[in-house]
């Protein structure tokens, strides 16, 4: 920083900012509020331009025009050389549905807007939206962009008043910030803004302002063990708060330790030779804390790309690659990029070369934005029907649907008697079964309730009550009637089969067992189908996913793809095979075996027909190859009657 002395110490804390925050995004669950270094950032940020202002209007040498064109350099070169490798990389590699977003992202963080676009757009910083977003990381540069071109306006003006009126302005403009971030953080509403928003974080960033405008007070040469003390303090907070304030206490007030530590460590100037300035003061953490710009810009690019390029981020190879890939893509910046454009070359050329690359992001952004987010399927086919047999009362209704079929029955196809002889309860997976066991209905003459909420956990808890489980846009008392009314119907009907069919993965035996038990109850013979294997791509059309892969389809050919290789897919198989041996009603419907091929592959097309509608449901085609058992069970159940 032009015009202060150098404070080692101060990289030292970058160090100790930007590790965790990386770890964090790596997924190490141990180090929970590794997001609280960008609050450690933006303290010092706070203190060091504010430091650097003061000094020159106490010289008379500031200029805003140079202040700006500093931070340009600084900042710019850097950031929109990730920002156009990035949007190359996603426009070159990446599924194109999943940039769908990336234009706009991009964009904004080059113009310096993110924070916003992304408070509109992406509101949950914990989301699954926010960990495929590879720009998130940009917010925080947004809310110091913005700093940037208000702050040096405001501290011009202050600093003809004094210093005493100044600290005092400095001080309201915190408590207010501060308070705003807390009741922000707290109201439903406005917890996203309270998170990306400047007017909640001027608080951190004055923090650091205040300490530069006090920092003359403040003996240069504090040797003493208070000092000492106080710095190892703060720097203790600092580390604790990495440990103690994970995702779920993020509403809490302790998210002001980092803040405090920060203030601590920097506000306290102690000896060189007490045991925090030294190990601050480290080499290695000096290297890190140098670089620590270039490694928060490309950290979170490189997890992200990785994931969506095959990299899984809680595999620890895959989680060291990404580290490597980070360390050179930084110390390449560094070297290359950040270090020329802020002091090797000159201001001219530095512009120029700001120029050409906020012109090239937002040409790519544009051409994000605005291309094709889609991939040619037609030689496919692949038909899905399950939505025809879900009874969630915001889906359309189809013939056989009634307006409040959740709470009146299911869908009642009635191809025998009055009442069902076979009632098919369960989520999506149990309505992707549907149609097939329509089929088998219908030939055999048997009526039918199909009674599947797709997204809701099926299971319940006796006796009712009210349910915090997994819904999809079921209320809270649509969900109380439709578990009582299942039940009720469960007696009056007797039905001779109930066919249970879940993505059992995501539950267990003490979930299921009152509601199996209530069919055990009723006289019914339970069939328990097991949940196929999932593919590798997470939550995305197969369709479009087998054409990104150009895997092409081909006549009278088998293709394969690679299924998940995940622990909790093998434990869903578990708990049917657990129920199986628990209850002596209930019987299995193997399934998986049908799509699995060795090398841990997946069936997933036949021919031009695709078999997989995502990652873990079937389309028509694919239910249909496991027909026949589910028919030969159906009938062995009804004989048992």
């Amino acid at each position: 920083m032009a015009g202060i002395a150098y404070r080692p110490e101060i990289d030292g804390l970058r160090a100790i900012a930007i590790i965790p925050v990386i770890l964090f995004h790596l997924g190490f669950s141990w180090i929970a509020g590794g997001y609280l270094g960008v609050d450690v950032f933006f303290v010092i940020s706070g203190f060091l331009i504010t430091s650097v202002i003061l000094n020159q209007l106490q010289h008379g040498t500031f200029s805003l025009r140079q202040f700006w064109l500093r931070r340009i350099r600084r900042i710019l070169p850097a950031l929109l050389t990730m920002i156009l490798v990035t949007s190359l990389i996603s426009a070159l590699f990446c599924f194109r549905p999943d940039t769908s977003e990336y234009g706009l992202q991009s964009a904004a963080a080059a113009l310096s807007f993110a924070n916003i676009v992304l408070w509109n757009n992406v509101p949950d910083y914990w989301s699954a939206l926010a960990q495929q977003t590879p720009y998130l990381h940009t917010w925080s540069l947004s809310v110091e962009e913005q700093y940037y071109c208000i702050y040096p306006l405001v501290l011009t003006a202050l600093f003809k008043r004094g210093k005493r009126h100044t600290i005092m302005i400095l001080v309201l403009l915190m408590t207010a910030s501060l308070l705003l971030f807390l009741y922000g953080r707290q109201q439903k509403g406005m917890a996203p803004a309270s998170f990306y928003l400047l007017p909640s974080r001027v608080w951190e960033l004055a923090t650091g302002c205040i300490l530069a405008v006090i920092s003359t007070d403040i003996r240069q040469n504090s040797t003493g063990r208070l000092a000492a003390a106080i710095q190892f303090l703060g720097l203790i907070t600092i580390i604790t708060s990495y440990f103690m304030v994970g995702e779920r206490a993020r509403f809490d007030a302790a998210v002001a330790m980092p803040v405090v530590g920060t203030a601590l460590v920097i506000g306290t100037r102690g000896s060189g030779s007490s045991l925090t300035h030294r190990f601050l003061s480290s080499p290695g953490l000096l290297i890190i804390g140098k670089v620590s710009y270039s490694l928060y810009l490309w950290h979170w690019p490189v997890i992200v790309l990785g994931q969506r390029l095959g990299l899984h981020e809680q595999r620890l190879p895959d989680q060291l690659l990404m580290v490597v890939l980070t360390l050179i893509f930084a110390l390449v910046s560094y070297r290359y990029i950040e270090t020329p454009a802020r002091s090797r070359i000159n201001q001219r050329t530095a512009l120029w070369l700001c120029l050409g690359l906020i012109i090239s992001s937002l040409g790519m952004a544009a051409y994000l934005q605005f291309r094709t987010h889609s991939y040619d399927t037609s030689m496919f086919r692949g038909e899905y029907l399950g939505r025809g047999y879900d009874v969630k009362p915001e889906l359309p209704l189809t013939a056989q649907q009634a307006v409040n079929s959740f709470a009146s029955g299911g869908i009642i196809k009635q191809y025998g008697g009055a009442t069902p002889d076979i009632v098919v309860f369960g989520d999506s997976h149990a309505a992707m079964w549907s149609n097939v066991i329509d089929q088998y209905a219908e030939r055999n003459n048997y009526t039918v309730s199909f009674y599947a909420a797709g997204g809701t956990n099926p299971f319940l808890t006796l006796p009712i009550g009210p349910s915090h489980r997994m819904t999809n846009r079921l209320t809270t008392e649509q969900l109380i009637e439709y578990d009582q009314k299942r039940l009720d119907f469960l007696v009056e009907w007797k039905p001779k089969v109930v066919v249970l069919a879940a993505r059992w993965e995501r539950y267990s035996v003490a979930q299921a067992k009152d509601l199996v038990e209530s069919c055990g109850r009723a006289g019914a013979t339970v069939l328990l189908i097991e949940q196929p294997p999932m593919l590798f791509f997470g939550d995305r059309k197969t369709d479009q996913y087998l054409a990104y892969l150009r895997l092409w389809p081909r006549e009278n050919e088998r293709q394969y793809i690679q299924a998940l290789d995940q622990p909790s897919y093998q434990r869903g198989r578990s708990v049917v095979r657990d129920l199986c041996r628990t209850y002596d009603f209930c019987r299995l419907v193997k399934v998986a075996d049908i799509f699995e091929y060795p090398g841990n592959q997946v069936w997933v097309l036949d021919g031009r027909n695709v078999l997989y509608r995502d990652d873990d449901h079937l389309n028509q085609a694919g239910a249909e190859k496991v027909k026949l058992r589910i028919d030969e069970s159906l009938t062995s159940a009804l004989r048992e009657e």
